[in-house]
């Protein structure tokens, strides 16, 4: 039973050992990382979707309708910066511009500067239904192409 009970002492202290390296050295033992992640993405995920009641944030934000006249001036494949005080897991983030994404335009803007006939034009044209402003941003699903407007 002690040999049992040591066993189980050593295994855990390997584990959190092994978490801790991985937590302070990324990258270095793939293995240890991928455990790490197996156990720390759901935590992320959940921790993720939890939002501040409105009014919480900060007011020095712009509004998508102060924001649109400059979006015809925005060239498609324009990077830009955003910034968000609604999650609080934010905070964890170094830096003030916490996400960047892809400004597409329209459809037609698109088809300005892309060529047509192209893969990539034929495949954002079949996620881009006409009339919208679109954007390539990533979330924690993935990435995703969606109207300018859903943007947190």
């Amino acid at each position: 039973m002690k040999t049992i009970k040591r066993i189980i002492i050593v295994a855990v202290i390997l584990f959190v050992t092994g978490f801790v390296f991985s937590l302070l050295f990324p990258g270095n033992v793939k293995l240890l990382d991928d455990i790490r992640l197996f156990f720390q993405r759901p935590l992320v995920r959940w921790a993720g979707n939890i939002r501040t009641a409105p009014g919480f944030s900060r007011g020095d934000y712009i509004s998508l309708e102060e924001l649109s006249p400059f979006l015809e001036e925005l060239t498609p494949g324009s990077i830009f910066f955003t910034k968000t005080s609604d999650y609080p897991i934010s905070s964890l983030i170094p830096g003030e511009w916490k996400h960047t994404g892809i400004f597409l335009g329209t459809r037609e803007q698109l088809a300005a500067h892309l060529d047509t006939s192209g893969v990539l034009f034929k495949t954002l044209d079949t996620l881009m239904p006409s009339g919208r402003v679109y954007v390539l941003d990533s979330y924690s699903e993935g990435v995703s192409v969606h109207p300018i407007g859903a943007l947190s």
